[in-house]
């Protein structure tokens, strides 16, 4: 459990709930990020944002709270939520084009990816992340 792995395995849970968030048509306007060390208190932090569901914002949210993290202990678990859910229709729209152009790139993306298998694109930060963070089925739903 070293922090540098750490950093890669919530790289994935973000790239994950990313996903999650488009496959459901959601918006996110609030990150919570709970690490569990070993041998000393778990830290939670929060923070609210204006509404995505990209995960390039989702990192940048949670990488903002990540560095808040106090680096004296090891880490054992992570735990990622993306809060404040509404449909991807009942947002205002932004005013500028980059930030749509960022969501269709995501929808594609995961069109790509689920016609030719998970992680067919994926960031290269996450090369060789694989073993790292296996998916789990939440609640007894479908996997994406």
């Amino acid at each position: 459990r070293r922090w540098d792995v750490a950093t890669q395995v919530l790289h994935k849970l973000v790239q994950r709930v990313g996903e999650r968030l488009r496959a459901g048509g959601f918006t996110s306007s609030a990150v919570h990020l709970y690490v569990r060390f070993f041998g000393a208190p778990s830290c939670r932090l929060h923070i609210r944002t204006r509404p995505f569901c990209d995960s390039h914002s989702l990192w940048r949210h949670t990488h903002h709270i990540w560095k808040r993290i106090p680096r004296i202990h090891i880490p054992f678990m992570i735990a990622i939520t993306a809060c404040n859910l509404r449909g991807e229709h009942m947002i205002q729209l932004p005013l500028f084009a980059y930030d749509i152009k960022e969501t269709n790139l995501y929808h594609a993306l995961d069109s790509i990816n689920i016609r030719y298998g998970q992680w067919t694109l994926k960031p290269a930060s996450l090369i060789g992340a694989d073993s790292f963070a296996p998916n789990r089925i939440p609640f007894g739903n479908r996997q994406l």
